[in-house]
């Protein structure tokens, strides 16, 4: 378990650092004014494809390690929704934001 809780933090600091060197790397989007999925419109969007791939694991491996801990129903179904959470940012890394009609 210990193993799989350093997992979460590396990924969860992989996520972040590939957010903030997508801000200093694609400067032309404003980050108060636009959606993070904006920024696959650029040049880096493998960036942004490691952001939301890096996101979903850890919220996915964060609930399955959450699971075994939470007792009550209502943190059941938070845990549930962390890894509802993690599946729609996997879903954002996966699908392409400029396909074909």
């Amino acid at each position: 378990m210990e193993t799989l809780s350093a997992l979460v933090i590396v990924l969860s600091v992989l996520s972040l650092l590939s957010l903030l060197i997508l801000h200093f790397v694609s400067p032309e989007f404003k980050m108060s004014w636009r959606m993070i999925s904006e920024y696959a419109l650029g040049n880096h969007k493998w960036l942004v494809t490691a952001f939301f791939i890096f996101w979903g694991l850890a919220s996915m491996l964060l609930a399955f390690l959450l699971w075994h801990v939470v007792s009550s129903l209502w943190s059941q179904i938070g845990v549930i929704l962390v890894l509802i959470s993690g599946v729609g940012a996997m879903m954002g890394g996966w699908f392409d934001v400029k396909h074909k009609h």
